[in-house]
């Protein structure tokens, strides 16, 4: 199974741009379906968060974003582009955060 992932980290190291270009969309539809079950200002986790849009999103609309991510380029760039602090370099596997920390887990790729 570690190989599968160490294959999918260097993927999106890689190809960063390409992602940008071709994958990063916004499912405004589904997030807003989401957040009706999230009470104002609650904390919402994004597992696999890339390039951070989906935590701007939850920033914009009152949340309180955070977001993970394995890829340091993914990470780099939401911190960098997006000024987000709430995006950590980590594994879904292996969560560094307290139990019932989040009010919402969201996670739009990783698991399916």
């Amino acid at each position: 199974m570690k190989q599968i992932y160490q294959k999918i980290k260097d993927w999106y190291n890689q190809n960063l741009d390409t992602y940008i270009k071709n994958g990063d969309v916004l499912m405004e539809d589904k997030l807003d379906k989401f957040l009706k079950y999230i009470p104002t200002n609650g904390k919402i986790l994004d597992i696999g968060s890339g390039t951070g849009r989906d935590v701007n999103y939850f920033n914009q609309k009152n949340y309180q974003g955070f977001g993970i991510d394995f890829s340091y380029k993914m990470v780099s760039f939401a911190r960098k582009i997006l000024n987000l602090d709430r995006i950590f370099l980590m594994n879904m596997v292996d969560l560094k955060f307290e139990n019932n920390y989040f009010d919402g887990v969201w996670d739009s790729s990783s698991l399916f």
